[in-house]
């Protein structure tokens, strides 16, 4: 190996001036840096290591850094407005605004305030089960997300858009708020029959199979709690699809015999009777959804 003439940088790297011709030829220098110029070549290599050091430093601000067991995130912490903004989402939201309603015609009830409540409970849960089924059927959030954006996509300002974006992002939350006011409407309707079943000769399989609706739906609702979900995601499918259809069941037994008791507590099977009601309505629509 020849000796050839070599300039060393203050970084360490050496550089030759000699260019080997069984080598493919370099690129050629910037006009200004000078024609076949050491200097030029050292003063390139330096700015370029410089270039480099600057960039991982840049870089080394969008580094990930390993988190700790346990440590969820390595931001600096916030303000407990913005924690609890981002913990209470548009589908808690959803929630909430369902359940309060629904909650207050409860209470109103209660207090013999609420007539309609009084003569139709039964109805007013299944209205909210049909509710809460609709927003987790295929078809029916297919038609709902094409007419929503159809009416508000051109004209309307931007927030309304980001409105509706989120409520139909986050349509889970109606669907939970209905399910859990529609048990609580059905827990007040067996509570009403276990009251008034003296003077309404209420039969007492009327009374047993409005106990079963409750357990049941109450193991549906508690398959779905975002514990179990997360932790135990099986049995959450299963209890919660399984047990849903048995609930479906168990509101069909109760409106047919609740529909078809007499005020003197025997029954008398009339189609033409139980299809005029709005229970039966409500149920056929659940069994559809």
């Amino acid at each position: 190996m020849s000796d050839l003439p070599t300039h060393v940088s203050s970084t360490g790297v050496v550089f030759s001036n000699s260019r080997n011709t069984n080598e493919a030829p370099s690129y050629k220098s910037a006009p200004n840096s000078g024609k076949n110029s050491p200097t030029a070549s050292i003063h390139d290599a330096e700015k370029a290591e410089s270039t480099l050091e600057d960039e991982d430093k840049a870089l080394a601000h969008y580094i990930v850094p390993a988190l700790e067991k346990g440590v969820k995130t390595a931001r600096l912490s916030q303000s407990r407005w913005i924690r609890f903004r981002v913990w209470y989402n548009p589908y808690r939201m959803n929630f909430t605004v369902a359940f309060t309603l629904n909650m207050i015609g409860i209470l109103v009830a209660c207090l013999h305030k609420f007539p309609y409540a009084e003569k139709h409970a039964p109805a007013l849960a299944l209205g909210n089960f049909v509710a809460s089924v609709a927003c987790r059927n295929e078809f029916f959030l297919r038609y709902l997300f094409w007419t929503v954006v159809k009416i508000f996509q051109k004209w309307t300002p931007l927030w309304m858009r980001i409105f509706w974006t989120g409520f139909l992002q986050h349509i889970g939350g109606i669907h939970s708020g209905c399910a859990a006011s529609g048990i609580a409407w059905f827990i007040f309707t067996v509570v009403r029959a276990f009251q008034h079943h003296v003077q309404k000769h209420t039969p007492k399989v009327v009374l047993a199979w409005g106990i079963i609706g409750i357990v049941v739906t109450v193991i549906t609702m508690i398959a779905a709690a975002p514990w179990i979900r997360k932790h135990h995601h099986n049995f959450f499918e299963r209890h919660h699809r399984f047990a849903g259809w048995f609930s479906v069941i168990c509101v069909w037994i109760f409106v047919s015999l609740s529909d078809s008791a007499n005020p003197d507590g025997t029954f008398t099977p009339n189609g033409n009777k139980i299809v005029r009601t709005q229970e039966f309505w409500y149920a056929v629509f659940i069994t559809v959804l």
